[in-house]
């Protein structure tokens, strides 16, 4: 459940999709290979960085003008800060003089700053509405930046958990026809041959004991049989001599 919902919050970062479409593509997934797996992250990359790409590109265009306005302001500053001085000094020299000349510069002069004092306010409202835009962008970028880093390190764990779940699917499958049930027929066969062959094997000894135990006895039986003959003999040569 973990991983399916893993890849379903995967896809819909990823883009915009309708219920059935976002878990047609997790099923897809589910059943794919590797390399499969890994095209389908591939394209949402591709995706990720193409947006990455055109935001970082009118990022740089909007950084550069941004730039040119600043660089166009200080210049104009510099000209406006010039053109105070020489106001004053008009006024100064018009005090001195009274010469109407000065009075008519001082007034060139003031119209040149408002001139281009209204060029820079305009100038100092772009850098700061660009400057806005620029900041949104950076933060997209961060963003996007953020969800290619998680794709990549997300392909790695998907792949690695379907891989892992087939191959607990294929082991639980493969045991599914083992049980402790064992036909043991064939064992039973040998353990039948072994003991028959205890059984012969004891019957041999039996039987070669009981041949030696009855050629003992006739030996033995032979074998009193002569004592006694030899004693009798014995008793009856003492007898013959004591007469």
């Amino acid at each position: 459940m973990g991983l399916f919902k893993g890849l379903r919050d995967f896809f819909r970062r990823s883009g915009d999709l309708a219920e059935g479409a976002l878990n047609n593509a997790v099923d897809k997934m589910m059943t794919a290979n590797e390399h499969t797996i890994r095209a389908q992250f591939r394209k949402v990359k591709e995706d990720l960085m193409k947006n990455y790409n055109a935001i970082k590109s009118s990022l740089s265009g909007l950084m550069v003008l941004r730039d040119q306005k600043v660089s166009d302001n200080e210049k104009l500053k510099e000209r406006i800060d010039d053109l105070e001085k020489k106001k004053i000094g008009a006024v100064r020299l018009y005090n001195e003089t009274q010469e109407f000349k000065y009075k008519d510069a001082f007034n060139e002069f003031s119209i040149r700053v408002e001139s281009i004092k209204k060029i820079y306010d305009k100038n100092d409202q772009f850098i700061q509405s660009n400057s806005a835009s620029i900041d949104k962008l950076k933060e997209q970028l961060y963003d996007l930046q953020s969800k290619l880093d998680q794709v990549k390190i997300q392909e790695d764990q998907t792949v690695a958990d379907i891989i892992s779940a087939r191959q607990v699917e294929k082991i639980n499958s493969s045991m599914s026809g083992i049980t402790g049930d064992v036909n043991t027929d064939s064992l039973n066969v040998i353990e039948q041959a072994r003991l028959k062959a205890l059984a012969r094997a004891k019957l041999a000894v039996e039987i070669g004991n009981g041949k030696t135990f009855s050629f003992e006895k006739e030996l033995e039986k032979a074998g009193h049989s002569y004592d006694e003959e030899f004693e009798k003999l014995c008793q009856e040569e003492k007898a013959k001599a004591s007469k």
